[in-house]
């Protein structure tokens, strides 16, 4: 064997290090794919936070106007509207619960939560349950009308 034939087999060709580093781009991209796939994927918390900002959007609204103005829970369709607001559509495998007074409503197929002039609200506690026991819950204060949103899934 000569010195020209053992340089030959020493390292790798140009064509292998092209292939191995195609490879490793296709691998990134795939995986820079799925993280921000699961970065936009909706969560409770997410969900529960769109709809903390509509319930407070429509109490600064009630609170600078003359009569009271309301939400409407869908609790078939999992739907949160408000007149003049764009709404929050709940993804369809969301559990979805509201206390409103002293009565769990379940069932019923809407229902509203009412926010005053004087900035008080009727008041609510909803439950958003997502599919893998992760929870949020949304507190709207009777006596400031004010929602608050925090993870009841500890």
């Amino acid at each position: 064997m000569n010195a020209q034939s053992e340089n030959r087999q020493a390292g790798f060709t140009l064509i292998e290090t092209v292939v191995v580093l195609a490879i490793a781009a296709l691998v990134f991209s795939v995986g820079a794919l799925s993280l921000s796939a699961l970065k936009g994927r909706a969560t409770p918390m997410k969900s529960a936070s769109e709809i903390a900002r509509l319930m407070n959007a429509v109490h600064m609204s009630a609170s600078r106007g003359t009569s009271a103005l309301s939400v409407v829970i869908d609790l078939k369709s999992k739907r949160v509207t408000a007149a003049e607001k764009s709404g929050v559509q709940l993804p369809e495998e969301y559990l979805l619960s509201v206390v409103v007074g002293r009565e769990t409503v379940t069932d019923r197929k809407s229902l509203e939560i009412f926010f005053l002039p004087d900035g008080t609200s009727s008041g609510a506690e909803i439950m958003i349950s997502g599919p893998i026991g992760d929870k949020a819950r949304i507190d709207i204060n009777w006596l400031t009308g004010l929602a608050r949103v925090s993870d009841a899934s500890r």
